[in-house]
């Protein structure tokens, strides 16, 4: 399975809407990737972005909290 090889992931994020799937991905990919070292997450705060900084911050602490099964595996996450 790919999942195993991955070493890297970048995922953009341009809809507030969209977090509900990306952490569904992100929790996936911290199950499977044994390999994995670093998931970043850039939420793209434009005219079209209408996610609060409340928000934002609590989705990034969500993230970071995923149980992961590579011991090196570290989730990134900013706002562009």
């Amino acid at each position: 399975m790919f999942l195993h090889h991955l070493r890297t992931v970048t995922i953009v994020v341009a809809w507030c809407h969209e977090f509900r799937h990306v952490f569904l991905l992100v929790k996936l990919l911290l199950e499977k990737g044994r390999m994995l070292e670093k998931i970043v997450i850039n939420a793209q705060r434009g005219n079209d972005m209408v996610c609060p900084q409340k928000e934002l911050l609590r989705m990034a602490q969500k993230f970071r909290s995923l149980p992961r099964i590579s011991p090196s595996a570290v989730v990134t996450f900013s706002v562009l």
